[in-house]
């Protein structure tokens, strides 16, 4: 097994890896971060090789995962080495709505494995991520345009390889009950029942959804970099079929959390031709799993502030009954894992 005192330490600062970002990794995911980045000096070493690639170094972002900005050495165009560990489950999908989307909305895919463990990406350049602007109607403008250049594939074009919603919910929300007994900042915030409780109303969002898309999955801001034209370009996604108002919502919580939440949604809904209710319902559901998932407790607050608003306004469409139940009732732990 790997450990901190074991890891090629020359080998990752070849790659930008130093001692803060290990750490960083580490307490984020512990040993399998540890067993990824005891592979990643040979792996980037290897496919380097294999691709035609050189000077690779790190990336913001990932845990069991390293974006790699290189220089392609035929002509030294910018690219992107992304190597993801074999047991990610969302690598294969990830590399098929890349394929999907073919460079329109989100980066171009190059080359990837069968399993999609690695890829080689164009880089986005100058590939700045989006930051809140001083209008948010203007950011709500841009992220529905985005929004319908992702949600653009035809249901007959779905590759197989992206699963439903339902598995990226039972994964985020698994995720969150495990860090809820870690190191999370929404202890006193959020309980295990208010999880469950969230959990079941995205369950029945989804089921009711009328339409369904391909979606990005997890569009936050450090997800969409800017190109040299000034378009929003979405990488690193966590792709499945659902409802369009998901990505939406996501968006909307995390782009500015705990301000302004609810009429984002209504914002960036009337963008992209969605149902801003809808969106807002979905938002509720974020900022349960967002608060208990964030690394920090300013953030972990701003989260919990909207579900505040929420419970001290309740109503049929804007806070489901069993959420508003939920963040009113006394903490008792709950460990359902989902069906």
């Amino acid at each position: 097994m790997a450990t901190g005192s074991t890891l090629d330490r020359e080998g990752l600062g070849v790659l930008g890896v130093d001692d803060a970002l290990i750490a960083k990794r580490e307490r984020l995911d512990g040993p399998r971060a540890l067993r990824f980045l005891a592979e990643l000096p040979s792996l980037a070493a290897c496919w380097q090789a294999r691709l035609g690639l050189r000077d690779a170094r790190i990336m913001p972002g990932g845990v069991l995962s390293a974006a790699l900005a290189c220089k392609r050495r035929r002509d030294g165009a910018a690219v992107v080495l992304k190597l993801t560990a074999p047991d990610a489950d969302s690598a294969r999908a990830e590399a098929a709505a890349l394929a999907a989307w073919a460079g329109v909305g989100a980066c171009a895919l190059r080359y990837a494995t069968e399993d999609g463990s690695v890829l080689l990406l164009d880089a986005v350049c100058p590939g700045v991520a989006v930051r809140p602007g001083d209008d948010d109607g203007a950011d709500a403008r841009r992220a529905g345009e985005l929004l319908l250049a992702l949600h653009r594939i035809p249901t007959e074009r779905f590759p197989a390889a992206v699963p439903d919603a339902r598995q990226e919910l039972r994964w985020r929300f698994e995720r969150a009950h495990q860090q809820l007994d870690g190191p999370s900042h929404a202890r006193g915030l959020i309980s295990h029942p208010d999880l469950d409780a969230a959990y079941d109303t995205a369950l029945v969002l989804h089921e009711q959804c009328p339409s369904r898309v391909m979606c990005h999955g997890d569009l936050m801001n450090k997800n969409i970099l800017l190109d040299a034209q000034g378009k929003w370009r979405a990488i690193d996604p966590r792709p499945c079929v659902g409802d369009p108002c998901l990505d939406a919502a996501f968006w909307s919580v995390t782009h500015r959390p705990g301000e302004r939440v609810k009429q984002r949604c209504e914002l960036v809904g009337h963008a992209a031709g969605l149902d801003p209710g809808r969106v807002w319902e979905w938002a509720l559901v974020f900022a349960v799993s967002e608060a208990v998932l964030v690394t920090d407790l300013p953030r972990a607050r701003a989260h919990h502030s909207a579900l505040g608003l929420a419970a001290r306004v309740p109503s049929q469409e804007s806070c489901p009954p069993a959420m508003a139940t939920s963040l009113e009732a006394a903490p008792a732990r709950s460990r359902r894992t989902a069906p």
